[in-house]
């Protein structure tokens, strides 16, 4: 079966670290990538060297992206340098992106960019058997009660959700 392959923000990692279920995104079968900056200059716990191992692949700029990093920072203004990256390689490789950016997740939906976010992955990794229902609403109320921005009305429906099952 060929793996879908999902552009990951840092914050959405944040969240499964807060959540103590870092390992259940490793485990699934998409396989997740983000660039260079961002697994150096934002991820520092797990350690860059612990996300490789788990499966977290790196990629480079290419020179269309670069070129188009400009256009992005202008044009979304609320978008910092690295989330601007991210946009041209999902962009220019058409690929689907995974962020719990506001700010992020508009300028990607104007670029026509398929945008989701930790509780559609969270719900993705039930629905496929890698995180059981009661493993994935416990890690969920942990990612809530460590202060990760999540909405709390959807929390509540996939908790409620979950917990019958």
């Amino acid at each position: 079966m060929k793996r879908t392959s999902f552009l990951i923000d840092a914050c959405i990692i944040f969240d499964f670290v807060a959540g103590e279920s870092l390992n259940y995104l490793f485990e699934s079968y998409f396989e997740f990538l983000t660039t260079d900056l961002i697994m150096h200059d934002e991820l520092e716990t797990p350690s860059v060297s612990d996300l490789a191992d788990m499966g977290l692949r790196a990629i480079g700029l290419d020179g269309p992206t670069l070129q188009s990093l400009i256009t992005y920072i202008v044009r979304y203004p609320a978008i910092k340098r690295n989330d601007a990256i991210l946009l041209g390689i999902a962009v220019s490789r058409k690929m689907p992106l995974l962020t719990g950016d506001k700010a992020l997740r508009k300028a990607a939906e104007g670029e026509g960019v398929v945008v989701h976010g930790t509780l559609w992955l969270l719900d993705r990794l039930v629905e496929s058997g890698v995180f059981d229902a009661r493993d994935a609403s416990d890690a969920l109320e942990k990612m809530v009660a460590r202060g990760r921005r999540l909405p709390a009305k959807e929390c509540g429906r996939l908790i409620a959700g979950w917990r019958k099952t």
